[in-house]
């Protein structure tokens, strides 16, 4: 198994499972306040990427970045969140819609400060099945409206 410490290469290798990607990271801004911006960049393989600013909730990003990201490690100071889903995944979730579950570990599992959040679907036959994966930095509003939305 090889070595991966960047959001990038866990990108490479979930294109490998022919997963779509989702990367939250924080863009230092050139503006006069030099609060960073938080950029996503969806990605799916072979595909063109998205990507773009989100304006939510600047002020709880900037309370976030300034209490914690100083804290984490350098090779994932700009790493917020990296969510993935696959084709399966996706059907299953457009299937059950109705009857999604979304359950955050705490203080269980945690890799660089984030948690891992799935998002789980029961099919008609009572079997659940995990639709998204997420790793988070925490459970405050303005990051379940970032990822969720």
């Amino acid at each position: 198994m090889r070595e991966v410490n960047d959001a990038d290469g866990v990108r490479d290798i979930l294109h490998e499972h022919d997963c779509t990607v989702l990367i939250l990271q924080l863009i230092n801004s050139p503006s006069p306040t030099n609060m960073p911006t938080v950029k996503y960049n969806v990605t799916e393989p072979h595909v063109d990427s998205t990507s773009g600013s989100i304006g939510y909730d600047e002020n709880g990003v900037s309370s976030w970045v300034q209490d914690t990201k100083s804290s984490l490690s350098k090779q994932h100071k700009d790493l917020i969140c990296i969510a993935w889903i696959n084709k399966e995944m996706k059907r299953l979730a457009n299937a059950f819609s109705q009857s999604l579950s979304i359950d955050a570990t705490h203080k269980t599992v945690k890799i660089d400060g984030l948690s891992h959040l799935t998002v789980t679907v029961k099919d008609s036959l009572g079997k659940t099945t995990v639709v998204l994966r997420l790793w988070i930095p925490n459970q405050k509003e303005w990051m379940f409206k970032y990822v969720l939305n």
